[in-house]
């Protein structure tokens, strides 16, 4: 069957590095999760994982105790020039290495090793989100499937309730596609282009919600739009597929909603609180 993604699926595979890090692959001194606990069998199937379950892809994976090692691994990758993407999985809390990793400007995904990693992956993730740095994406989740992603510079979740539809991957996939569509060749350039885009929309008054964009379950081609909805099945039993200008919309009605909410959401408005004088008094036991 056809994926979701398969509209911007390029020619050749997205070269992805899975960037582990740790102290060692076999933990070598008292942290987290103990001391002698063996990485290896868990950064295996990591691997064979992803490669199984996303077959457009191909992986490379390194490991990184700090900084240092990771420059190296990016300094040879910007040399090379043929990495797309990284996910960095943080199975040690305070190894520093997805630091190094954002400012290559490539998509980044950052993944926690729950509960090696976790302390190390709060702090930097909560850093990542504070600094609205636009290339990081976070996911946690103690299943090899990866289900959902959060973005540091817009906290946009990206989620699914079904195995196998490789979201970590397939994001970076997107976000490099879209990057070559637009003819950019790095996120500086993709932000600039965005910029550019709303500037000239405010100047041409193009100020009106586009709800297309926000309401819609798939916007493109009639074919495309019937192919999206064909695949959804059941789910999409709702949503009609709406021409419009220049695209088709797959979305539901609005008529599907007026018929029971016009005329009940007045009172949904700002004078419909009331102000409660209370007080606490500390209690003893």
């Amino acid at each position: 069957a056809a994926s979701l993604l398969d509209a911007a699926e390029p020619k050749t595979k997205t070269r992805i590095r899975i960037l582990y890090s740790l102290h060692a692959p076999k933990q070598d001194r008292p942290d987290w999760p103990n001391k002698g606990f063996d990485f290896v069998p868990v950064m295996r199937n990591i691997n064979a994982e992803l490669a199984r379950r996303c077959k457009g892809f191909e992986f490379v994976s390194s490991e990184a105790t700090g900084e240092d090692q990771a420059k190296a691994i990016l300094a040879a990758d910007q040399a090379a020039g043929n990495i797309d993407g990284y996910l960095v999985y943080q199975m040690n809390a305070w190894n520093r290495v997805v630091q190094t990793i954002a400012t290559s400007g490539k998509p980044v995904l950052y993944a926690d090793f729950q509960y090696g990693g976790s302390g190390g992956f709060l702090v930097y993730m909560a850093d990542f989100i504070r600094k609205q740095v636009p290339n990081v994406g976070f996911v946690a989740s103690s299943r090899i499937e990866l289900d959902y992603m959060v973005t540091s510079s817009h906290i946009h979740f990206l989620a699914y309730d079904l195995k196998g539809r490789e979201v970590i991957p397939r994001s970076i996939q997107l976000t490099a596609r879209l990057m070559e569509l637009m003819g950019v060749r790095g996120m500086e350039q993709l932000k600039q282009a965005c910029r550019e885009q709303v500037e000239a929309a405010i100047e041409q008054k193009q100020l009106q919600r586009q709800s297309q964009w926000s309401e819609s379950l798939a916007v493109g081609r009639q074919a495309y739009a019937e192919a999206i909805r064909k695949q959804l099945g059941p789910r999409a039993r709702r949503r009609k597929i709406i021409p419009g200008e220049t695209c088709c919309h797959l979305r539901e009605s609005e008529a599907a909603y007026r018929g029971h909410f016009e005329g009940k959401k007045g009172c949904l408005s700002l004078e419909n609180t009331r102000s409660r004088n209370l007080s606490f008094t500390p209690s003893t036991i």
